[in-house]
C-alpha cells in the first residue's frame, strides 16, 4: 500500500492558524504529529512543559516516551476497534488526551490536547518538588510554574474532547477524500498514458473524425499506410477529392460511402469493409480492411464523433490472388486423385464427390450429392460417426476415423477418414481399407490367441533382457512381461517390476541363476533344471530358452509343495525308522527289565516257601523283602512308560509362562535332592517366557536338574546354573552343571530309551527321552555339550517364539 504524508493531504497553514485560534480561546494547547513522530503543527503549552519539561533532555524523553506509548495503543485500538481516544498523566505528572489519525488501516498522525491538570484531582506537590530536585529546577518557579497549568473539569475536558474528536474525524475525512482524489488522477493519467501509448503504437490504422467528417487525429500506423502526414490528415473529410479509393472490383468507392460517413449518418457500426487507397508515398494503392465504429454521448441521438480502424491487407489481397491459382490446380487434383475426396457440410450432406467414389461403393456422383452419408453407415458405426460429425462441427479435425460404408451391391467396405472443417464446410480425403482391415482381424485374432494363452495358463511366464557388463559377461537381468501365473507364484507384481532388473527386485538372486540365463539369452541353447530361489523361498521346475539374441523366456511350475512333500516323506521315513530303533530297543527292555524283577519273585517266592515250612522267620522276612524291591523296581518302569506315553497325548492348556517362575517350581520340587548333595544353583536374570504346557515344562526343567545331581560325581563344590544365551538362531535357555560330564561318543545316545552311561545308577533310563519328547512336542529342540570326561555338561533348549497376544510380542 502506498503511504501517504499528512503533510501532503492536508493545508497544513490552516491547520496552524486554526489551532492557534483555538488555544486562544480555549487555553488548551494543540499538537498534532505526523505518522514519523515529527511535529506537523503545534499551540501554546503551559510553562512547565515549555520551560522546564521541554527544556531539560531528560525530563524532555519522559515527555516523548509517554505520548509514544500512548500512540502506540491508540493506534494499535484504533486498527482493530475504529475510532478511540485516551487521556492518560504523562511520566513528567501532567495530563494528556492522544486522538489518532488513522485513513484506510494507515497510521497518518496523532492529536495531542494538553498539557492540564484535572479540577477534581488535587495536584501531587510533593512529586513536583521532588522532581524539581532531580532535575535541578528552581523550585520555587518551578511549583509556580505547576500552579499555572491550566485546569480543566471532567466535563469541560469532554466537551473540549467531543470538538478535538470531531476535528480528527474532519482531518481524517478529508484526507481520505485527498486520498482518493489523488488515487483517481493518477489512475485517469495511467489510463491516458495507456490509451497513448496503444493509439501510437498499434499496427492497425486509427483514425477519428469530428460529427462534420473532418480528421481530428491519427495515428502513426494510419498515417505509414495512407501514405500522408497528421498534417496533411487533419481537417479532409471522405468526400475530399484528393482521395482516391476502389472497390475490389476495381470500381471507385465514393465518399459517401465511405464506411466512415455511413457510420455517422446511421448511427450504426460498419464492420469489414475492403477498400484500395492510393498511397501518394509509395505510388500504389494499398487495400484495407475498415471497420467505423459512431460514438454518441449520452441522451443523444446524434454521434458526435466516429473512429475508423483499418488494417493493410495488401499482401493478405496477393495471398489471396496466389491461392486463386492455387484453387485451380487443387481442382485438377481433386479430379484426378486415386483417394476418396468429398466436400460435406457439417449436417453431414455430400457436397461434392471425386470420381474415386463411383470406383469405390458403385454409386453414380449423381446418386450420391445432396445425400447425407450417415445413410450408407453400417448400423454399427453410426453413433461413432455422429460423434465425429459433432467433433467437426466444433471446428477440430477428425484424422484416422475408420467406419464402413455401404456399397451399391449391398456389401460394406471399410473406409479410413481425415477430415478438416473450415466453417460450415468439411475437406475429407478417404481411403479403402477394407483389406488391410481384414488383414489386421486375423492379426488381432492371433495375437489374442496367444494373449489368452499368456494369461490362462497353469505355468508362469517371464520374458527377460540380459544385461551385460563391460567385458560382455551377465551380470543382471531385467523383467520385461510376465503373466497372471507368474505373479500368482512368485507375489511379485508384473506392474512393480515391469522394467527393474532382478537384482533391484530380488537382491538376494544367486549369481548363478544370472550365469544360467545368460547362456541361454547369448547362445540359444535351452535349460531345464529344478532349483530352489532363496529370495522367493520357493521350489521352480524351470525350462529357459531364447527368443532372440540377448533376450530370455522362461516358464516355470512352482513345485514347493512337491519338495515339501518330498522332504517330509524323508522326515516321516527317518522318524519311523528312529522309532522301529526306539521299538526294539524298548522291546528288549521291557523284556529284559520287566522278566528280571519277575524271575526275581518267583525265585524268592519258592525260597519263601521253604522257610515258611522250615519256620524260619527272619530269612522269610528276607525273601519278603527281595520281593518288594522286585515289584518297586517294576512298578517305577511300568510309571515312567506310562508318563513317557502320555506326553502329546495328555496336555494342559497351553500359555505364556515365566520361565524363572517355571524354573523355581521346579527347584522346589527337587530342594531335598539339592540339600541332600550341597549343590549351590545360580538362576540368572532376564529368562524371558515360554508359551506352552506349565506343569509338563516344568517336569523338564526338574529332570535336568536330577540328571545334574545324580551325576554330578566326587564333585566338592557341586554347582547348577541356569539361564540364557542368544544366538544367531534364536534364544537358547540351558542347565549347566560341574559334574562328571560326557564323552562325545554319548551326546546323542543319552536321549534314548532307557539308554543310561551308568547302568548301576538310580532311575529306568528313561528321564532323557521324556525330556526330548516334551520339547519336540512343543516344537523344540533339545541337545547337551560338553567338553567331555570330568568337564560338567550343559543342557540346551530352544522353543519356538511366543505366539504375538494382543498385538505386541511377547
Amino acid at each position: 500500500m502506498e503511504r501517504f504524508r499528512l503533510a501532503d493531504l492536508v493545508d497544513v497553514a490552516r491547520l496552524q492558524r486554526m489551532i492557534d485560534s483555538l488555544y486562544d480561546a480555549g487555553g488548551i494547547s494543540v499538537t498534532i504529529l505526523d505518522g514519523d513522530r515529527e511535529i506537523l503543527v503545534a499551540s501554546g503549552g503551559p510553562d512547565a512543559c515549555l520551560r522546564y519539561h521541554h527544556g531539560n533532555p531528560d525530563t524532555y524523553r519522559r515527555c516523548r516516551r509517554s505520548d509514544a506509548a500512548a500512540e502506540k495503543f491508540l493506534v494499535e485500538a484504533s486498527l482493530s476497534d475504529g475510532r478511540v481516544k485516551r487521556r492518560y498523566k504523562c511520566e513528567n505528572g501532567l495530563w494528556n488526551v492522544a486522538v489518532p489519525l488513522v485513513v484506510r488501516g494507515m497510521h497518518l498522525g496523532t492529536l495531542f490536547l494538553g498539557k492540564f491538570l484535572l479540577a477534581e484531582e488535587e495536584p501531587d506537590m510533593d512529586f513536583f518538588r521532588r522532581q524539581a530536585v532531580a532535575y535541578g529546577f528552581p523550585e520555587k518557579e518551578y511549583l509556580e510554574a505547576i500552579e499555572a497549568v491550566p485546569r480543566f473539569s471532567s466535563e469541560r475536558l469532554d466537551a473540549m474532547l467531543r470538538y478535538y474528536t470531531d476535528l480528527v474525524a474532519t482531518l481524517v475525512d478529508l484526507s481520505l477524500a485527498r486520498i482518493e482524489a489523488m488515487e483517481v488522477s493518477e489512475a485517469l493519467r495511467e489510463s491516458e498514458e495507456r490509451y497513448r501509448d496503444l493509439f501510437d503504437t498499434l499496427d492497425q490504422g486509427v483514425v477519428y473524425q469530428n460529427a462534420s467528417g473532418e480528421i481530428v487525429a491519427a495515428n502513426a500506423a494510419s498515417q505509414r499506410i495512407l501514405g500522408l502526414s497528421l498534417a496533411q490528415l487533419q481537417g479532409r473529410t471522405s468526400l475530399d477529392s484528393r482521395w482516391s479509393a476502389v472497390r475490389k472490383d476495381g470500381l471507385p468507392f465514393p465518399g459517401e460511402e465511405h464506411p466512415a460517413m455511413v457510420a455517422l449518418r446511421t448511427g450504426k457500426v460498419v464492420r469489414n469493409i475492403l477498400m484500395g487507397v492510393f498511397n501518394p508515398e509509395e505510388e500504389a494503392f494499398r487495400w484495407i480492411d475498415v471497420s467505423s465504429h459512431p460514438r454518441t454521448r449520452p441522451g443523444a441521438t446524434e454521434p458526435f464523433e466516429v473512429y475508423t480502424t483499418f488494417m493493410d491487407v495488401t499482401e493478405r489481397w496477393k495471398v489471396l490472388e496466389a491461392v486463386k491459382e492455387k484453387t485451380e490446380e487443387a481442382e485438377q487434383f481433386f479430379l484426378s486423385a486415386l483417394d476418396l475426396l468429398c466436400i460435406t457440410d457439417t449436417e453431414g450432406r455430400f457436397l461434392r464427390l471425386n470420381a474415386e467414389w463411383e470406383h469405390t461403393v458403385g454409386y453414380r456422383l449423381d446418386e450420391l450429392a445432396g445425400r447425407f452419408f450417415i445413410e450408407f453407415v453400417h448400423p454399427e458405426d453410426v453413433q461413432a460417426t455422429l460423434d465425429a460429425i459433432s467433433t467437426l462441427g466444433n471446428q477440430k479435425e477428425v484424422l484416422n476415423f475408420v467406419n464402413r460404408y455401404r456399397c451399391k451391391d449391398g456389401n460394406y467396405r471399410w473406409i479410413e477418414w481425415r477430415s478438416f472443417p473450415a466453417g460450415r464446410r468439411i475437406y475429407a480425403a478417404a481411403r479403402d481399407v477394407t483389406v488391410r482391415r481384414e488383414m489386421e482381424e486375423a492379426l488381432r485374432e492371433s495375437r489374442d490367441r496367444y494373449r489368452l494363452l499368456f494369461e490362462r495358463m497353469l505355468d508362469g511366464f517371464a520374458l527377460h533382457e540380459i544385461i551385460l557388463d563391460g567385458e560382455g559377461k551377465p551380470r543382471d537381468y531385467r523383467f520385461l512381461e510376465v503373466n497372471p501365473t507368474f505373479e500368482r507364484l512368485t507375489g511379485l507384481r508384473g506392474g512393480d517390476i515391469q522394467g527393474r532388473t532382478v537384482l533391484d527386485v530380488l537382491p538376494g538372486t544367486e549369481p548363478h541363476w544370472i550365469e544360467a540365463y545368460g547362456r541361454v539369452a547369448l547362445s540359444g541353447e535351452t535349460l531345464q533344471f529344478r532349483n530352489y530361489s532363496r529370495a522367493l523361498g520357493r521350489w521352480f521346475e524351470v525350462s529357459a530358452f531364447s527368443p532372440r539374441h540377448g533376450y530370455f523366456a522362461t516358464i516355470f511350475t512352482d513345485v514347493t509343495e512337491q519338495e515339501r512333500g518330498r522332504e517330509e516323506r524323508e522326515r516321516l521315513i527317518a522318524e519311523l525308522e528312529r522309532k522301529n530303533e526306539e521299538l526294539e530297543r524298548f522291546t528288549y527292555t521291557v523284556s529284559h527289565d520287566l522278566k528280571s524283577p519277575l524271575i526275581t519273585v518267583k525265585g524268592f517266592l519258592g525260597l519263601l516257601e521253604q522257610d515258611l515250612a522250615a519256620a524260619k522267620p527272619d530269612l522269610v522276612r528276607k525273601d519278603m523283602e527281595r520281593i518288594g524291591e522286585a515289584a518297586d523296581r517294576m512298578a517305577l518302569l511300568l510309571d515312567d512308560l506310562l508318563e513317557l506315553s502320555r506326553v502329546g497325548r495328555v496336555v494342559n492348556p497351553s500359555a505364556l509362562h515365566s520361565v524363572e517362575e517355571l524354573v523355581h517350581r521346579a527347584l522346589e520340587a527337587v530342594s531335598g535332592r539339592l540339600a541332600e548333595r550341597g549343590v549351590v544353583v545360580e538362576v540368572l536374570p532376564g529368562l524371558g517366557n515360554v508359551y506352552g504346557d506349565g506343569p509338563r515344562l516344568v517336569e523338564v526343567f526338574q529332570n535336568l536338574l536330577e540328571n545334574a545331581v545324580k551325576y554330578m560325581g566326587e564333585q566338592g563344590n557341586p554347582r547348577i546354573e541356569i539361564g540364557v544365551m542368544p544366538r544367531e538362531d534364536g534364544i537358547v535357555y540351558y542347565v549347566a552343571d560341574n559334574g562328571i560330564g560326557i564323552e562325545p561318543r554319548y551326546r546323542e545316545t543319552i536321549f534314548g530309551l532307557f539308554n543310561k552311561l551308568d547302568p548301576r545308577s538310580e532311575g529306568s533310563g528313561i528321564g532323557l527321552a521324556l525330556i526330548q519328547r516334551i520339547v519336540e512336542v512343543h516344537g523344540g529342540q533339545i541337545w547337551v555339550e560338553s567338553e567331555g570326561k570330568g568337564k560338567g555338561s550343559v543342557f540346551c533348549l530352544r522353543f519356538p517364539p511366543a505366539p504375538r497376544i494382543g498385538g505386541d510380542d511377547v
